[in-house]
């Protein structure tokens, strides 16, 4: 294809390393990265969770969307849930590629990296047994930064496809 832009999807729970390789990853691809908590945490906080969780998706598709049809490739920084085919079908009329990975550490190496989570062991536990993330897992307990990142930007297995 040609002018085949890129979105590079990077989640995880918190202390899994989203941000460190989402930042190396825009560096390394000179692309615009997009933060997702920095969009969540602008919103009003009288907002319920679940309300403020698919404002904060939305702002993310329209700014991705920006980009792409300005030949721009994005890198997002956000935790996905529920969300990674919703945000395939809504960017399916573009040209592009989206790679997804789902950074997790074991639960000691969180700890060492977050101290004083209460969430923690349910937010890894959801992402790593969601079985639509399982091809897409990279434990970050101990690898180096550029070996994720060389392994996210290089392997194919990271290249999300639905069937339409």
């Amino acid at each position: 294809m040609s002018n085949l832009r890129k979105i590079y999807l990077i989640s995880g729970p918190l202390g899994a390393g989203k941000s460190t390789i989402a930042k190396k990853v825009a560096d390394q691809t000179n692309t615009i990265l997009i933060e997702g908590d920095l969009l969540l945490h602008s919103l009003d906080d009288n907002l319920a969770w679940g309300e403020k969780l698919k404002t904060t998706w939305k702002k993310i598709l329209t700014l991705t969307k920006d980009a792409i049809t300005n030949n721009f490739d994005v890198v997002i920084d956000f935790v996905v849930e529920d969300e990674l085919e919703w945000f395939y079908r809504q960017t399916s009329d573009l040209n592009i590629q989206i790679r997804y990975i789902v950074l997790f550490a074991n639960e000691k190496v969180l700890k060492q990296r977050l101290e004083k989570r209460n969430d923690l062991k349910y937010l890894l536990n959801q992402l790593k047994g969601e079985e639509r993330n399982i091809k897409y897992l990279c434990d970050s307990s101990q690898k180096e930064i550029s070996e994720i990142v060389e392994k996210f930007l290089s392997n194919s297995d990271f290249i999300v496809r639905f069937v339409k």
